[in-house]
């Protein structure tokens, strides 16, 4: 099992991309909080919203061509931590945009960063149709399935856990079939 920091949040921050970045599907656009000017939804968001700053805003609006929040529902954009992010004057870091669908080429617009600065962006064509996600949990999960052994209820948490983290369809067949195998014999054993 993979132990870190588990942050009790409704929106994806920085350190959610440490591991690399991630693609996900726009689901909506809603009014923001305090913390941020509007709240985009995620097909993939596990629950939590994106809420990008008006820099990140003016960015989207400027590729896509486009101000009507109904105009971002179905694209895709690729979002990755950037340690260089300032916030003030601290420089804790932040998410960035890589790529965005709908766009054929790179694009590079200017967008306002701080009171009087204008820094250049350039954003990278996705393609439109999603890709398969891929594990990048760095697990090893053939592993972790010969340590769990006869144990019926550890290998269906780690089929659950590889499931969630998109492991490969390989070994969560493995898992199912260990699982299925564990099964029917605690089920032989009953009727026995």
């Amino acid at each position: 099992m993979r132990v870190a920091p588990k942050r009790n949040t409704d929106q994806w921050n920085a350190d959610d991309f440490a591991v690399g970045s991630r693609v996900f599907t726009i689901a909506g656009v809603r009014d923001g909080t305090k913390e941020g000017p509007y709240d985009i939804d995620l097909v993939e968001g596990e629950g939590k919203c994106w809420r990008p700053p008006n820099t990140v805003i003016q960015l989207l609006n400027d590729v896509w061509g486009t101000e009507d929040s109904d105009d971002f529902i179905g694209r895709r954009v690729e979002l990755y931590r950037d340690p260089s992010v300032k916030f003030g004057r601290e420089v804790p870091g932040g998410i960035r945009v890589r790529a965005v669908s709908h766009i054929k080429e790179a694009t590079t617009v200017v967008v306002q960063t701080t009171r009087g600065k204008r820094d250049k962006f350039t954003v990278q064509p996705l393609p439109t149709a999603p890709t398969q996600p891929t594990d990048t949990s760095g697990r090893d999960w053939a592993a972790e399935l010969k340590l769990a052994g006869d144990d019926i209820d550890a290998v269906a948490s780690l089929g659950k856990a590889a499931s969630g983290a998109h492991a490969a369809g390989d070994v969560i067949a493995a898992m199912k079939r260990k699982w299925g195998e564990l099964n029917k014999a605690a089920e032989s054993g009953a009727e026995g």
